[in-house]
This record gives structure tokens, C-alpha cells and sequence, in this order.
């Protein structure tokens, strides 16, 4: 009864009880409420920091209470959630500004954050001014910490219409150093130097790795992780897209539909799995590659790797290549076999190839091993086997995919007319092209695939690899990522 006792102890009871029955949690002084008084406009009032994070300004009115407010201040002529908060910056030694992204909804299910800043507040001394900025940061950004997280950004200036260099420095790292984070920049100089940066990073001096660029960023920077001896521990280490590039499938799956909704994710530092897809190919050099998004072949490969020349369109470049692909009514030769989702219990291995790919038998072969069957057409225009619902920012292509579902969406359709391609364009903006009867779809754990044709490619997360057999196999949540 004693312990419980004290917990409701009061002030002056404290004096006189026995140290010996008085086991007071211990309080963890950054949890507690900070205040100060502050100046903001001419107009006097008190600062502070809430025990959740959130920050209130409150001008004085008298001795009485009013809602979530100190005693003796009401009328808040600011209050802002920890959520939306990503830090503050020290102006002219005595004075602060907060820092925060409310959140705007753009459409059901979807929403952007927008940057915005305080005014700002003259305290008494810049100690305390200072002591308010390195509250809010670790509240907000630091996850409670006393010492700031550490970033590291591989930028890639040549993604995209060329700018992502420019648009983090003109609206990321401002957020970042708001939030008081330590960010390491590196910008990449040739094709693969992403593989080789995420290879040789120091993962003791790395609490998250972001790309700025496009998909095409990440796959790289995704295949550097794999390579490295310590990769176990590498794919610990969560992972964002601040969208930049033609393609931002990645930020679109992440909820991080702007520079400014992703830098807010990466300042809060939320994390969640996301499954990552093996793709190995046996000959005619064995070669393993890792994907987090999808492989297409065929119409979505062809727009995509077709309209290379036009990335200085952005993404409208996409909706060319559609518009491209449908007026030509091209289909596609194929061989494949499927392991659905449904039959996950058999082997994921091809049989007799000892869990790898590197003696994988026919296609054939495999469609009858035990759980295995064939794709059920040799002939599609359109084929995807995605990872993640969205291709990219306004491409739902498999909205029964998620970023932890331990099985990839694979979609196909036969040739269609023009009027039936330009419909289900329509659709999979709205992600309701699913319910159209043309439209097969099965959610499986791996995937054996032949691509036939020689006049498309063959494409996994946006890039280019051998016009060969392949094997793929989903690893359930092998990998991190930030999400909004």
C-alpha cells in the first residue's frame, strides 16, 4: 500500500514521509512541459513546449484556466501538434521560430504537408531561446533524444528534368536543419554510383539513408545494400524517396507525394517493412538482382523504356508512352509460371535447383511442380508482377498490393482495342480497373518468366536488365522504410 500511496502524496506530505515508502517514478525531464515568457509582435505572453511535443503560445488574460492552457493564460494566439512539427531555428540570438507542416488532403486517402514557419518569439536570453529550439527539435525530430539523428542523402542531379540538386537545397535541407538533423550529402557522378555509396556507407554514423532523385535511385541504392558483407544488418537501416525523377513510385507508396510531405516523414522517422523481391537470372552469367517495386514486360516496359528521351517532360512522359502504346495495339509473346500466394506452403524453388535459380529448369518444367501452374496466356499486351501498388504518382496499378503483403500482384490483359486500352487508362488512375473482366490477376510468392518477344524489354524497378529467364521470389519485410 505504500508504493501505491505515494504516488498521490502531496507537496508538503513529501517533507514528512519516509523516503523509505516514497518510490516516486523517476521523470524524464525532457518529457516535462517547458515554458518561458516570450514577446511575439509587441504583444507579451508564455512559450512553451507540451510533455507531447506540441507548442502553444498563450497571451496572458487574467488568473483563470482555460482548456489544455497554464494556469493564468488563455487565448491561444498559436497552438500547433507535435505531429505537424519538424523543429526551430535560433533568429537574432534571443528569439525562435518554430517550424511545422500541417497537413492538407488532396483527395481520399491522400494528402500533402505544407511548410510553414512561426513568428517569432523574443525571449528574455538566448539561453533560453536556445534551450526552447533544442526541445522542440528533439520532440519533434530526434525521437526524444538528446543528440540529433544522422541523414544520409544520396542526390542524384541528372533524375528527373536535372533538378533535384536545387530543389534539396532550396526545400529539404532548410527543413533538415530546422530539425537540427546532421545530413551527410553525397551527389551521385555516373550510373551506379548509388550502388557504390550505399555499399561503402558507415552504417555506425547512419540513422537513415534518403534518395533524391527517382525510382531509379533507389534500385540502385538498393542493390549496394545486398552487396555488402554486412548486409544483414544493412537492411536495418530504413530508407525513403524525396521524389524528384520521372518516375516516384517509391514516395507514392510511402505517402510522400511532395519534397516537403517527404522531408516532414523523414524528420518524424516513422518506419514500416516492405518486402523486397529477389530476381535471379542463371544464364548466361548468373546474375541476382533486388527490387522493391516491380517487372514489367511488354506494353508498361515499352512506354516506359521507350520514352527515355523525353524525360525532360517529367511525368507526362508516361502518359505519352500510354497514349503510344494503346494506339498501336501491340501484344507480346511470353512463357511463365506462377507460385500463387495460395499455395505458399510448397517450395518457392524451382525443383532440384537448391533454393537458388542457378540450375532453374524450364518453364515448363516448373509450371508442374507441386503448388506451381502456368500464367495462363503465352500472349499479353500489358504484364506487371508489382510489389507496391503504385508505378507511380498517379498509376495505381495493383491496389491489392502493399508495402508487407509477402506476395507480388501479377496483372495481365490479352491485345485490346483501342477504346478498351484508353478505358482501363482511365480506370488505374482511379485503381478501379481491377473489376474489369480483361484484366486477370493473381497475388503470388514467386515467378518464373520467359520474355519471348525481342522487340520490348524486360524491366524491373524502372531499369533495363537482360532479356533473359528469370526467377523472382518475395522475402517478406527484408527491408525499412520511412513512411508519412
Amino acid at each position: 500500500m505504500a508504493n501505491a500511496r505515494s504516488t498521490l502524496l502531496t507537496a508538503q506530505s513529501l517533507d514528512s514521509a519516509d523516503a523509505s515508502h516514497t518510490h516516486l517514478p523517476s521523470v524524464d525531464p525532457e518529457k516535462q512541459p517547458l515554458g518561458v515568457p516570450a514577446r511575439c509582435d509587441g504583444t507579451q505572453g508564455n512559450a512553451q513546449v507540451l510533455s507531447d511535443g506540441g507548442f502553444v503560445f498563450s497571451v496572458e488574460k487574467g488568473t483563470g484556466a482555460t482548456g489544455c492552457l497554464p494556469c493564468g493564460w488563455q487565448n491561444a494566439a498559436l497552438q500547433l501538434a507535435a505531429q505537424d512539427i519538424v523543429g526551430a531555428t535560433v533568429r537574432k540570438s534571443t528569439s525562435f521560430i518554430v517550424w511545422y507542416c500541417p497537413a492538407k488532403a488532396l483527395k481520399p486517402g491522400q494528402s500533402i504537408r505544407k511548410l510553414r514557419k512561426s513568428p517569432a518569439y523574443q525571449c528574455s536570453s538566448a539561453a533560453e531561446a536556445e534551450n526552447i529550439v533544442q526541445r522542440l527539435r528533439s520532440a519533434a525530430a530526434w525521437k526524444g533524444a538528446a543528440q540529433p539523428r544522422r541523414i544520409v542523402a544520396i542526390v542524384n542531379p541528372k533524375s528527373g528534368q536535372g533538378k533535384s540538386a536545387k530543389n534539396f537545397a532550396k526545400v529539404v535541407q532548410p527543413i533538415f536543419d530546422a530539425a537540427g538533423l546532421v545530413v551527410i550529402v553525397h551527389q551521385t557522378q555516373h550510373a551506379g554510383h548509388a550502388t557504390e555509396l550505399a555499399q561503402q556507407l558507415d552504417l555506425a554514423g547512419c540513422d537513415a539513408l534518403v534518395m533524391v532523385g527517382g525510382d531509379g535511385t533507389v534500385f540502385e541504392a538498393l542493390q549496394g545494400y545486398f552487396k555488402r558483407p554486412d548486409w544483414q544488418q544493412a537492411v536495418k537501416l530504413p530508407f525513403a524517396l524525396l521524389p524528384s525523377g520521372s518516375g516516384n513510385a517509391l514516395a507514392a507508396n510511402t505517402g510522400c507525394w511532395d519534397l516537403v510531405t517527404a522531408a516532414h516523414a523523414v524528420c518524424k522517422g516513422v518506419e514500416a517493412p516492405l518486402d523486397i523481391v529477389s530476381v535471379l537470372q542463371p544464364s548466361p552469367t548468373p546474375r541476382r538482382f533486388y527490387s522493391f517495386l516491380s517487372l514489367t514486360y511488354g506494353m508498361i516496359a515499352s512506354l516506359d523504356i521507350g520514352t527515355e528521351s523525353l524525360r525532360w517532360m517529367g511525368g507526362l512522359r508516361f502518359t505519352y508512352g500510354a497514349f503510344f502504346q494503346i494506339m498501336k495495339r501491340q501484344a507480346w509473346d511470353i512463357r511463365a509460371a506462377i507460385l500463387p500466394a495460395s499455395n505458399a506452403a510448397a517450395s518457392t524453388s524451382p525443383p532440384d535447383s537448391s533454393g537458388t535459380a542457378d540450375n532453374a529448369h524450364s518453364v515448363e518444367e516448373v509450371s508442374r511442380a507441386q503448388g506451381w501452374r502456368g500464367l495462363g496466356a503465352d500472349r499479353v499486351q500489358l504484364f506487371a508482377a508489382c510489389n507496391l501498388p503504385f508505378l507511380d504518382l498517379h498509376f495505381k496499378i495493383a491496389p491489392e498490393a502493399g508495402l508487407n503483403t509477402g506476395a507480388m500482384s501479377v496483372i495481365h490483359t490479352p491485345r485490346s482495342t483501342r477504346a478498351q486500352g484508353f478505358h482501363m487508362m482511365y480506370r488505374a488512375e482511379l485503381g478501379t480497373h481491377m473489376e474489369l473482366g480483361r484484366v486477370q490477376h493473381e497475388k503470388v510468392v514467386a515467378m518464373v518468366l520467359e520474355p519471348v518477344s525481342k522487340d520490348t524489354w524486360l524491366v524491373l524497378d524502372g531499369e533495363v536488365i537482360p532479356s533473359e529467364r528469370i526467377f523472382a521470389e518475395v522475402h517478406r519485410g527484408l527491408c525499412r522504410v520511412l513512411v508519412a
